[in-house]
């Protein structure tokens, strides 16, 4: 599945969205760019992990970024969700 990273807002928007965890959508957007495969997820994440897995059994080279676990880290993960299509 391939998924965009919207980094283009409207104008008053955009120093808000800058300053709320922009480094994450930031760090995101440039792993997707220099990266076939990139995975993102939390710690405990069951699906995460193995989705990891399989792709480390089948030799496919990908990019993992981890963000907190269910409790935390919520905001980065909001905004990438936040920033994604």
């Amino acid at each position: 599945m391939s998924r965009m990273i919207n980094t283009q807002f409207h104008p008053k928007a955009d120093d808000f969205v800058s300053g709320y965890h922009g480094s994450t959508v930031t760090e995101v957007a440039q792993a997707v760019e220099s990266n076939s495969v990139v995975v993102v997820g939390m710690a405990q994440n069951p699906h995460v992990k193995q989705a990891r897995k399989i792709l480390a059994k089948n030799d496919i080279e990908f990019k993992y970024l981890e963000y907190g676990s269910y409790f935390s880290a919520w905001q980065p993960r909001l905004m990438i969700k936040a920033t994604t299509e």
